[in-house]
């Protein structure tokens, strides 16, 4: 009986995770499958093979859980949470005064893929492309980025320049795209090789702390793009 409810919770779990409702056929079955199982553990029978009460117990236990998810069935389940983390917002921030901002969606090719996708509700985390060194002017860009289903991650000015600016534009681009002439030189107008590639950890770790804080059981991750490699770890 253990493997069994094992087995229902299992199929619960996946109906819960794979699909955005409950066909109504599907659900009759569950339910009545629900209440055969109860029923069978209540007679705690010792034709049944439950010897241990501390396992009947677990298993009962199991049963109600899965009871209490069966009455449910009847209200659309959330959809799946996508969490999109990407160096750029996919919104332009201006702001208007120590309070305000002005927001304006940007166009692109992950913005635009992603309209399409209905079955998930996604949410954006990245930079929004200004400097917000104050936390009133933090706490009001958050808000204001929160209609839009954007998270900010507020990175200051050296650590764009060394990390965005140096290490992702003038070691990774050329990497990843061409291969092309020595890059000493171009290296020596920035800063260090180490300081940038330092700046790059760091604001990777910026980002994993604000993917942290929003990061709920069951989302999907992604991460875009060369700007983000350690971010996953």
């Amino acid at each position: 009986y253990q493997r069994r409810v094992e087995r229902l919770l299992r199929q619960r779990e996946l109906r819960k995770i794979n699909r955005t409702h409950w066909p109504n056929e599907e659900s009759g079955d569950v339910s009545k499958e629900c209440e055969i199982l109860e029923h069978e553990l209540s007679l705690k029978d010792s034709n049944w093979g439950i010897t241990n009460e501390e396992e009947f117990l677990d298993a009962s236990a199991a049963a109600k859980a899965l009871r209490e998810g069966c009455e449910r069935q009847g209200s659309r389940p959330p959809k799946q949470r996508l969490l999109v983390v990407a160096n750029r917002l996919p919104v332009s921030a201006v702001r208007k005064g120590e309070d305000s901002w002005s927001l304006e969606m940007s166009a692109g090719g992950l913005v635009s893929a992603l309209l399409g996708v209905k079955d998930f509700e996604a949410k954006w985390i990245g930079w929004a492309g200004v400097n917000v060194p104050d936390e009133v002017g933090q706490r009001a860009l958050t808000k204001a980025l929160a209609e839009k289903r954007c998270i900010p991650v507020f990175l200051d000015e050296e650590i764009v320049h060394q990390y965005y600016n140096g290490y992702c534009n003038n070691i990774l681009w050329p990497l990843f795209h061409y291969l092309g002439l020595p890059q000493e030189d171009r290296l020596a107008t920035t800063r260090s090789f180490q300081s940038q590639f330092d700046a790059y950890k760091k604001a990777n770790e910026m980002f994993a702390h604000v993917v942290n804080e929003h990061y709920e059981e069951g989302d999907v991750v992604w991460c875009h793009d060369y700007h983000l490699m350690f971010l996953p770890k």
